[in-house]
């Protein structure tokens, strides 16, 4: 990887802490490209540059967390693969927070380019494989909503030891 790729990658990681910093001091809609830029230490062409809106933000940052996710799942899964993908969950709580409590109208956008956009390759994942991040990913967003009140330990227990993975 040359310098000028290094160089967009900590662009795009900039945008991105300066998103998981607010999301975990302000609510979605508190949430603007001017602080972002500032945060980022960028100018708001250069925010442009990588993103359509604070939409587009959130649509990219979910497909590039749901890419490490699927493929910290796509192991053997043992109970220590599925601890660590529960701890990635946690540690993203409020990006992951805000993005299933979005209101209505950013939701539909959202909803609408994620799809479009939605560019995972299932293709080379077993059918079972699937079955089981799709569950994953389901009972994650509802642990996440209830306030994750279990540790990311014991939710894995609750999997492991009721599925033959």
């Amino acid at each position: 990887m040359n310098d000028f790729q290094n160089n967009e990658l900590s662009i795009e990681n900039k945008i991105t802490n300066a998103l998981f910093y607010f999301l975990n001091n302000k609510k979605y809609g508190e949430i603007y490209i001017k602080d972002i830029c500032e945060k980022a230490n960028i100018n708001r062409s250069i925010f442009y540059k990588y993103y359509h809106n604070i939409n587009d933000l959130f649509i990219k940052t979910e497909q590039k967390l749901d890419n490490e996710l699927i493929e910290m799942l796509n192991k053997n899964l043992g109970l220590d693969d599925i601890t660590q993908a529960f701890k990635f969950i946690y540690k993203h709580k409020s990006f992951y927070e805000a993005f299933y409590l979005i209101n209505f109208d950013s939701y539909h956008e959202i909803g609408l380019n994620f799809h479009s956009q939605n560019k995972l390759n299932y293709s080379s994942i077993p059918y079972e494989k699937i079955f089981f991040i799709g569950g994953f990913k389901t009972l994650a967003k509802q642990w996440v909503l209830f306030g994750c009140k279990e540790t990311p330990e014991e939710m894995a227990k609750i999997i492991y030891k009721n599925h033959n993975i």
